[in-house]
């Protein structure tokens, strides 16, 4: 730590928070907080935070006491304030763990029985939206009857699109048609 920089239980006792801190010498990323009956906040960061300057130290205990509103009215700006304080702790972390760049986006198997999914989407994807939609595409498990879309984060923030075709229709008898009219309309949801 630099001379001149406090310590989290010399911010927590200024500002007379309702947290404790535990800085975890095995956790590498992320953190946890648990709220206890009584409202107050156990805050679980990574030992790598204790050198963390003042700014990253007081975003971090902003977000522990950061009370989720009862009224949805307010929830969006909540929501809001705490991906914000969210995303500078976890730039400040990635640019420490020497991960600063964007993380790999994960791998499906998209080859089923007969069709393999990352050709359809790459059709679709050309012969209705122009190439504009990327998505990353999946089959379901087997015999699973729901088809969806969803987007997902990496630690780092980056967001991604994951199309997922219902196990049921990875079928050697299942025409090609039904797997792209599936696809388009999942598809659809992500390009509007």
């Amino acid at each position: 730590m630099t001379e001149g920089e406090k310590t989290f239980d010399e911010i927590i006792a200024e500002a007379n928070l309702p947290v404790t801190v535990t800085l975890a010498p095995r956790m590498r990323s992320g953190w946890s907080m648990r709220i206890l009956p009584s409202g107050h906040r156990e805050l679980k960061l990574p030992r790598i935070f204790e050198t963390a300057p003042l700014s990253v130290k007081i975003t971090v205990l902003e977000w522990a006491v950061l009370d989720r509103p009862r009224l949805r009215a307010k929830r969006s700006a909540y929501f809001k304030r705490k991906g914000e304080l969210e995303t500078v702790a976890r730039d400040w972390l990635m640019s420490q763990s020497g991960r600063g760049g964007k993380r790999k986006l994960p791998t499906y198997e998209t080859k089923g029985i007969r069709w393999d999914l990352a050709e359809v989407r790459d059709f679709v994807n050309a012969e209705y939206f122009g190439g504009r939609v990327e998505t990353l595409v999946r089959w379901g498990r087997a015999g699973s009857k729901l088809s969806f879309q969803i987007s997902k984060h990496l630690a780092d923030g980056t967001e991604f699109n994951v199309v997922t075709i219902a196990g049921a229709y990875n079928h050697a008898e299942v025409p090609r048609f039904a797997i792209e009219s599936i696809m388009h309309h999942e598809m659809l949801h992500i390009a509007i």
